[in-house]
């Protein structure tokens, strides 16, 4: 890749530490991306017996929270984020108000009336969506892109 075709696209606050440790770096949505670093085989095997780390810094965050927070996700969600306990997390569907599918998610239930929804690509252009429908006691953040990685272990 050219040095102007990856001046275009946006890093993650965690670009400069994947190209330090030899990351092969990919056009992913816009973003200069990591694929992989010592090839998948290794990458797997090594998440299956010790720990792996995904930086989700691209991936975009809607929060909501109030009276209502509960009723707004369920309506962008096809999964029953009620079933959800304080600190519990389920993968998603982010939907269209017809209920066509726009984007896989993560909802997390921060507090009864508080959830954080995590969305990868176009993160910006999907918050769109949620924010207009939110009720009168809702309110949702705006788009925020800071480091953060998730962890996985076997």
């Amino acid at each position: 890749m050219s040095d102007t075709a990856t001046a275009e696209l946006r890093k993650t606050p965690l670009n400069a530490r994947h190209r330090a440790s030899n990351g092969r770096m990919v056009p992913f949505a816009g973003w200069d991306m990591p694929v992989e670093y010592a090839g998948i085989v290794v990458e797997h095997l090594a998440v299956r017996t010790r720990a792996g780390v995904f930086d989700v810094s691209h991936m975009g965050e809607i929060e909501v929270a109030g009276k209502d927070a509960l009723a707004a996700v369920q309506a962008v969600s096809c999964n029953d984020a009620s079933l959800l306990k304080v600190g519990q997390a389920q993968y998603s569907g982010l939907l269209t108000p017809e209920g066509t599918f726009l984007d896989d998610m993560i909802v997390y239930r921060m507090a009864p009336n508080h959830f954080m929804l995590g969305s990868a690509s176009r993160s910006r252009s999907r918050a769109k969506w949620p924010r207009s429908i939110r009720a009168t006691d809702t309110r949702s953040s705006r788009f925020r892109v800071r480091p953060r990685v998730t962890c996985s272990s076997r």
